[in-house]
């Protein structure tokens, strides 16, 4: 706590003393964190960044006892290296994913998509993605007002993100034969109006929801 004050230029001018609670205390309050199923809604949907901040911090005191961006990526690091890929082959340098340091491919991120299918967690993973096409803010997200009417609305589930010249959508969506297919697509340096890059975004993802026997998934 001593290192927390001070670090946000709190002067503390008294001392921290640790102590154990007597055992006649009373319990006056507790607030008990939302589990991590609910709380994934909340930054995936929303895109709530500062979640993807904490929650990263929150992987390093798992792990590591060290409640900061070091340990944390670090964890979310060997988790990546795990499912395939290189160390040296991608970049994370937050957990929001704002900073232009980050660097990653969409084939990258598809093998990491392909690997979340397998792992115990994904279906709550899955339901926490945006819903193309879906109203409401905490199912649809920020999908809510694309691909509506769509062969994709309701069938693909996804994560947007944009900043000045960068537009990405990565995610899942059932064919029209119930396949399930991951994608990722992102854009950088574009010189057309972002809605435009998004519309692109929104008709391939349309054109894997609408593949059949006579249209190939590839």
């Amino acid at each position: 706590m001593q290192h927390a004050l001070r670090a946000h230029g709190i002067t503390l001018r008294g001392k921290v003393d640790e102590g154990v609670t007597p055992a006649g205390a009373q319990l006056l309050a507790e607030k008990t964190s939302p589990p991590l199923s609910r709380l994934v809604v909340t930054f995936l949907k929303v895109s709530n960044n500062g979640y993807g901040e904490i929650l990263t911090k929150a992987m390093g005191r798992k792990t590591q006892g060290k409640g900061d961006w070091a340990a944390g990526l670090q964890a979310i690091n060997g988790f990546v290296q795990s499912q395939g890929v290189a160390a040296d082959a991608y970049r994370q340098v937050d957990g929001s994913g704002l900073s232009r340091m980050n660097q990653i491919t969409p084939q990258q991120l598809t093998t990491l998509l392909l690997a979340a299918r397998k792992q115990p967690w994904f279906a709550d993973w899955y339901h926490a993605l945006p819903v193309a096409g879906e109203p409401g803010l905490l199912v649809g997200g920020t999908l809510r007002n694309r691909m509506v009417n769509s062969a994709a609305a309701g069938r693909a589930h996804a994560k947007s993100g944009s900043m000045t010249g960068v537009s990405s959508l990565s995610g899942y969506v059932d064919s029209a034969t119930g396949r399930p297919l991951a994608f990722a697509i992102i854009s950088n340096n574009y010189l057309v109006p972002g809605a435009q890059v998004k519309a692109l975004e929104d008709r391939l993802v349309e054109t894997l929801a609408a593949c059949d026997a006579t249209v190939a998934c590839r």
